[in-house]
């Protein structure tokens, strides 16, 4: 398995939809022991886009893998730690 791959997302605000898209990348890297979600064009996101990440976590996790975030700014961070995510979508 290689080891980090970053997926950059260019989605100014992370819907349900660009989640999924975001799934769709992730689950077409089996390789990849760990995907990095570089989210520091996402202005704002969803509770629902989240929802769906915290999913996929719990899929790749089953699997031996691993997901993280990076790059949180302005409504996407706010959202990110008022929803108490650090402990099942972590930061890199």
């Amino acid at each position: 398995m290689a080891g980090i791959t970053s997926i950059i997302t260019h989605a100014k605000k992370l819907s349900h939809a660009a989640a999924e898209e975001l799934c769709g990348e992730v689950l077409s890297l089996p390789g990849t022991r760990t995907v990095v979600l570089d989210l520091h064009k996402a202005e704002d996101a969803s509770t629902a886009a989240f929802a769906r990440l915290v999913l996929l976590r719990r899929d790749l996790l089953k699997d031996g893998r691993d997901l993280r975030l990076s790059g949180l700014k302005s409504r996407t961070a706010q959202l990110w730690r008022i929803s108490r995510l650090s402990s099942v979508l972590p930061l890199q």
